[in-house]
């Protein structure tokens, strides 16, 4: 995500969903920084140097999430650390997330 968006790998990316407002932009009002890329559904048109627009590249927030959780299983399945597995399998029923095989040894 980081070479897609053009983020330097010392820069936290943050994803932020906004809703319920037609035509929201808070980024708008914001000034652009180094601290912190953002990553966001759209940025109605412009470019800023610390924002990507999941629209820009065919992807929603949805998708983010989904390769996120799909990522953090995944590396819990490959450790041998029941510790992170069972910290995993807790994050996932928090989320209301279905337990995997994966976590168990069995795929």
């Amino acid at each position: 995500m980081r070479r897609r968006f053009g983020c330097p790998a010392d820069r936290p990316l943050a994803l932020m969903q906004f809703g319920g407002f037609e035509g929201l932009d808070p980024l708008r009002d914001w000034p652009e920084q180094d601290q912190v890329h953002w990553v966001v559904q759209d940025l109605a048109g412009r470019c800023r140097r610390d924002a990507a627009a999941l629209s820009g590249h065919w992807l929603e927030v949805l998708d983010v999430l989904e390769a996120l959780v799909t990522a953090a299983v995944n590396s819990a399945a490959e450790t041998k650390d029941t510790q992170i597995q069972e910290r995993t399998r807790a994050w996932m029923k928090d989320l209301g997330l279905p337990d995997t095989p994966l976590l168990s040894g069995g795929i």
